[in-house]
């Protein structure tokens, strides 16, 4: 979720060790400069850029704004999930939809990362998740800023 510069070197990782690549953007201009920066290092054949503008998504009682889902419709048995966007800016707990829209797409063992895991707002969506999804548990990382879950069910 979101697209940029970490687009580009998970593509060079899955080009040296197999798989794909999707990132999904709701701002075109991101998603454009992603693109040419994937075309440009040669990662077109591992890596594809969806643009997927924000729509509401209604989860238990709330409203989200989030990428509309028929930007995932095809994808199954994800892997790793990195949740990188929308920003704040875009509402409260905007990254909060990812795992309950995608739970029925991620694959046994997946994990789950959220970036900017030092902030209060990502920290605790990791932990509303961990409290929702008892199929996940916190998996101990090296870095403040990212946060990581892994699928043990």
């Amino acid at each position: 979720m979101g697209s940029g510069a970490s687009t580009s070197w998970m593509g060079e990782f899955v080009r040296r060790h197999g798989g794909k690549i999707v990132s999904v953007d709701h701002l075109e201009e991101y998603a454009a400069q992603t693109r040419h920066e994937v075309e440009a290092r040669g990662l077109g054949d591992t890596v594809e850029v969806r643009l997927s503008p924000l729509q509401p998504v209604d989860i238990k009682d709330q409203t989200f704004q989030w990428y509309g889902l028929e930007a995932f419709h095809d994808l199954r048995d994800i892997d790793l999930l990195v949740v990188d966007g929308p920003p704040k800016s875009t509402g409260e707990n905007a990254r909060f939809p990812a795992l309950p829209v995608l739970l029925d797409r991620l694959a046994p063992g997946c994990l789950v990362v959220m970036d900017d895991f030092n902030r209060p707002d990502e920290r605790a969506i990791v932990e509303g998740w961990l409290d929702q999804f008892p199929q996940f548990e916190p998996v101990e990382t090296f870095n403040e800023r990212i946060g990581m879950i892994r699928r043990v069910v």
